[in-house]
């Protein structure tokens, strides 16, 4: 996360191709575990101060977490390579969508928002389809497969192409209804007065936002003060 360029999220890519090249049912835990343990290391830092937790507790939920997340990943790995991309498929899916796709963060399908973009659904089919052409290609070597490798190959350009065109020709959508509201106050201040001075500040700039004739508001977190 070196410089706060979101398409980095495009890397996420690699991961199911990682999993679905893994030798083993281990091997597939440890790397999904890995992954969610870095992904989340800030979480164990938030869960001290918000929930008053130790903080040594407090990273040991998030350790049983990731371990929670990379045993149904080890699951649905197979050992048969067919039925490791249905694995893969059923796991995207039970992990994207309610309820544990409410509860899972860093899902790789965030990465067809940045190589398929613009293209909904459409996009996470192209991005599932390009992790199984290149699995199917590797396999299609080993086996010295020729149809499955012309196939694997024909899929993979396909799905390149796309990527290239549509990123090409992406525009970043600007939705001109809303309005912007500026939060950029002076730092939380220390004596009980100015705090009270800021927030009426604040309620104020809420109130005239939401006179204006889209009342959706949207503020950064803790721009009413330090949790307390």
């Amino acid at each position: 996360h070196p410089f706060e360029v979101d398409a980095q999220l495009s890397t996420l890519w690699f991961l199911p191709i990682a999993w679905l090249l893994a030798p083993n049912k281990q091997s597939a835990f440890a790397l999904i575990f890995a992954y969610y343990l870095f992904t989340g290391r800030e979480g164990g830092e938030i869960i001290h101060r918000f929930g008053e937790m130790h903080i040594f507790q407090a990273y040991g939920i998030i350790a049983i977490c990731s371990a929670a997340v990379a045993l149904l990943w080890a699951l649905a790995w197979q050992a048969k390579p067919r039925w490791r991309i249905v694995g893969l498929v059923g796991i995207l899916v039970a992990t994207s969508l309610p309820p544990l796709g409410g509860f899972i963060y860093g899902s790789p399908l965030l990465s067809a928002g940045w190589i398929f973009p613009g293209t909904g659904l459409v996009g996470i089919v192209l991005l599932a389809m390009s992790w199984i052409s290149v699995f199917a290609f590797i396999e299609s070597k080993k086996h010295q497969a020729q149809i499955a490798k012309y196939i694997a190959t024909t899929s993979l350009l396909l799905c390149a192409g796309t990527s290239l065109v549509l990123n090409s020709q992406y525009e970043t959508p600007i939705n001109k209804s809303v309005h912007a509201v500026t939060t950029q106050f002076a730092r939380f201040p220390k004596p009980l007065e100015a705090q009270y001075e800021r927030h009426e500040q604040l309620i104020k700039t809420a109130k005239d936002a939401l006179k204006q004739p889209y009342p959706i508001l949207l503020m950064p977190e803790e721009v009413g003060g330090l949790w307390q």
